[in-house]
């Protein structure tokens, strides 16, 4: 896909022009990996990471109503769980709601996510896939 190729390299490139290497993976409705791509210097856990964060914002965020790990962090403490069942320390695997993932949506409908890994921060890693998720967008338009 044209423009998972361009969220991905808009979002690693972002994150080069602040001084760090990132990976930035996106992923479908169903989790499958669209687009991957790591800076030569990113670190090895960032491959995992980043899928993560994408796979949490597009497998929680149409249930929480948000577009962000972050924000999915936010509703989960306000109402933990899935309905009543309480959520464990270590939920399900592949779940994170470390700040990075971000759903790409249009017209309401959640199409796929970016996550992106490798910053010392997660609040970088949004941005920058935020930057990627922009890309995105505009190659819909």
């Amino acid at each position: 896909h044209g423009l998972t190729g361009k969220a991905v390299l808009a979002a690693v490139q972002a994150c080069k022009q602040k001084g760090y290497n990132v990976t930035a993976t996106v992923v479908g409705t169903e989790g499958e990996v669209h687009a991957m791509l790591s800076d030569e210097f990113a670190t090895p856990h960032t491959v995992e990471n980043s899928f993560n964060k994408a796979y949490t914002a597009i497998s929680l965020g149409p249930i929480q109503k948000v577009d962000s790990t972050a924000k999915i962090y936010d509703a989960m403490k306000l109402n933990p769980g899935f309905g009543t069942w309480p959520l464990p320390p270590a939920p399900i695997r592949g779940f994170t709601f470390n700040p990075g993932g971000l759903a790409i949506i249009v017209n309401g409908d959640y199409l796929a996510a970016i996550g992106v890994s490798g910053a010392p921060a997660g609040t970088i890693d949004q941005e920058c896939a935020q930057a990627g998720r922009a890309a995105a967008l505009a190659a819909m338009q």
